[in-house]
């Protein structure tokens, strides 16, 4: 390097309208990436550190002034290739070192989150990454940053809660978007958007959509599967037991179900949803002992949903049996060692099954 050095000067002395600098040869021949390498390896010698900081800015330099975007450097420094990992790589100071070497150069306005929606190819694709840099500690705390730019970013641009809906995808699948991590992302900014219309003074505009979408979102959540293991989730409505029943999870999560499928034209039912969450047989046992324990209102909203899980079972060709053989496994053939829940379940059904069918279950008393 010593020795290029040497020649570049004598060079640059001889042919000073045509300048080259000494880490533009190297860059021409190896690639950006190769060359990026090298220098952050160098960085760890410490008596190479001066060194290299100058060819570092001379290596800035030469893509400035050969009018590489700070786009185009983020694609030549191949951080796109390793996903979530870009964040700790350390080729991000090199682009973080440009966004700056170019902001300064022309009073611009470039940003970091702004070339890495590009780069990913776009919000949908950075939102999903970042949620999963999240939950490594060595890029936490970068994209914490990054998600708040990406919020500001929204907000800035005056995007509507219905916007950032459709650009996270939520609004496909209704069984898709119960589970999507991109829900936190949703609720962030839909809190975000609230606290500046507040601050506006355009509460009116917002206040019943915005109000009902934050609701909703957080059961979407709530209902979610233990492997989620994200860190926004909350409390889940499937940790209640029976208790569910009388959750104001409950009522969000059902609130959401309405709100998607008035986007989607879906047909999905709060049914659907709960036993997506609980599993079938877990949702029957937490209705029945709901139906038995809870009082008042939290009642009232047992019975139609256990009476909802019965027409189906109905539908489907269940009897007390086949409640028993194929939700709880009991053998057929030794139904009497089924656990007493099982047993209750299955009593409860064959009330339903009996009335559903006109089978009286009156006792008629005999006459002598």
């Amino acid at each position: 390097m010593d020795t290029l050095a040497k020649y570049v000067k004598l060079f640059n002395d001889k042919h000073p309208k045509n300048k080259i600098s000494v880490i533009g040869t190297p860059m021409a021949h190896y690639g950006d990436d190769v060359v990026t390498k090298a220098l952050m390896a160098a960085m760890a010698n410490g008596n190479t550190v001066e060194r290299v900081k100058q060819l570092r800015n001379d290596q800035l330099q030469v893509w400035f002034d050969s009018h590489k975007s700070v786009d185009d450097v983020f694609n030549s420094l191949r951080l796109r290739n390793i996903g979530y990992g870009a964040l700790s790589s350390p080729r991000l100071e090199v682009l973080e070192d440009y966004i700056r070497f170019v902001n300064k150069k022309k009073n611009g306005h470039e940003s970091l989150i702004n070339v890495f929606i590009t780069g990913f190819g776009g919000e949908i694709n950075l939102v999903p990454i970042l949620r999963t840099a999240k939950m490594d500690s060595s890029t936490s705390a970068k994209a914490k940053k990054l998600v708040n730019s990406l919020l500001n970013r929204w907000l800035d641009s005056d995007y509507k809660p219905e916007h950032v809906f459709e650009v996270l995808s939520l609004g496909d699948d209704i069984s898709r978007a119960l589970y999507s991590a991109n829900l936190g992302t949703l609720e962030r900014y839909i809190s975000a958007f609230n606290t500046k219309a507040s601050e506006q003074q355009n509460v009116d505009v917002w206040d019943a959509h915005g109000a009902l979408r934050r609701r909703c979102c957080v059961g979407g959540l709530e209902i979610c599967h233990e492997s989620t293991g994200h860190e926004e989730d909350g409390d889940k409505l499937g940790d209640d037991g029976f208790a569910f029943i009388s959750s104001p999870k409950l009522d969000r999560l059902d609130d959401y179900i309405k709100f998607v499928n008035s986007k989607a034209s879906g047909q999905t039912t709060l049914l659907q949803a709960l036993k997506s969450g609980f599993g079938e047989r877990e949702l029957a046992v937490n209705l029945v002992q709901a139906n038995t324990y809870a009082r008042g209102s939290a009642g009232a909203k047992a019975k139609p949903l256990q009476e909802a899980q019965f027409t189906q079972w109905l539908d489907e060709g269940y009897d007390s049996i086949s409640v028993l053989t194929k939700l709880f496994k009991v053998d057929e053939t030794k139904l009497n060692t089924a656990s007493m829940m099982g047993k209750t379940v299955a009593k409860q059904f064959k009330q339903f099954y009996e009335k559903a069918n006109g089978v009286s279950t009156k006792v008629e008393p005999r006459r002598s």
